[in-house]
């Protein structure tokens, strides 16, 4: 039987509304951040939820938001890389051009191989850095 306490349960089911094919929290927006915001309330330091939320906040518009889960993602999650690409992209959103290049050089900095996904973190890097008139370290991203 589930049970209402358990985060990943509410996880699951921001997933099922936001549709087969989905990317598992990426593609949310009011409904799914009723069932993340539930996650958080039995657990208030879910990295997956303040992720999730991130994304459901930024496809709606709601870029303070989105900023402010971001932030909670890399305060309970900073060893992961895409922790820190979360918040300098939700800066980006919010116009602060020149905090995000110390996020993305955070990133940066892991040195992730150049397959998969990481191709598409080392793109989004470099434009970031561009749009903040970071050249050299955008250079460096697509150098590797």
């Amino acid at each position: 039987m589930a049970n209402p306490l358990d985060p990943g349960l509410w996880i699951l089911r921001g997933f099922a509304d936001e549709g087969p094919g989905a990317g598992h929290g990426q593609t949310g927006d009011l409904d799914s951040i009723a069932f993340y915001l539930s996650a958080l309330a039995v657990s208030p330091n879910n990295s997956a939820a303040h992720h999730y939320l991130a994304h459901s906040y930024e496809n709606i518009g709601r870029t303070e938001e989105a900023l402010s889960h971001s932030e909670a993602y890399l305060r309970v999650s900073s060893a992961i890389p895409h922790a820190h690409h979360m918040r300098g992209h939700e800066l980006r959103r919010a116009g602060a051009l020149k905090m995000p290049s110390k996020s993305f050089e955070k990133r940066t900095s892991w040195r992730m191989p150049t397959i998969g996904p990481s191709i598409f973190l080392q793109s989004t890097t470099g434009i970031v850095l561009i749009t903040s008139a970071s050249w050299r370290c955008a250079i460096s991203c697509w150098d590797e």
